[in-house]
């Protein structure tokens, strides 16, 4: 991350992992093995800050998940091979903000002069 006056730019690098979820019990097909030997994650962000109001005055991010590999399906008895190459992007921008100052905890009423 680098910060230029009032402006941050963020950058992401890294590799992605498949965790396998866990199908319904109703599901025809199970997921046996899955390898993904091949990963790529990057992105990059900027943040602009603005001065006079203490927060950003617009946000970017933009990134970018590859991912290739194999895996094994099960169906009933029988087991299936299958290859996947997979590229997801997302990108978002954030430009208007609002300020809300919202107390926290339990608001308290002011006590009142006991009556004698």
């Amino acid at each position: 991350m680098s910060i230029d006056d009032s402006v941050a730019t963020i950058s992401v690098l890294g590799a992605a992992t498949a965790k396998p979820i866990i199908p319904p019990s109703r599901s025809a097909w199970t997921i046996v093995s899955v390898d993904v030997p091949e990963s790529e994650l990057q992105g990059t962000g900027r943040i602009e800050m603005n001065a006079d109001l203490q927060h950003p005055s617009m946000i970017s991010f933009e990134q970018q998940l590859t991912m290739m590999g194999s895996g094994v399906l099960r169906s009933g008895e029988e087991t299936h091979e299958f290859r996947f190459k997979q590229l997801l992007t997302q990108k978002w921008n954030v430009s208007e903000f609002g300020y809300y100052d919202t107390p926290q905890g339990v608001p308290l009423e002011p006590s009142r002069p006991r009556q004698r």
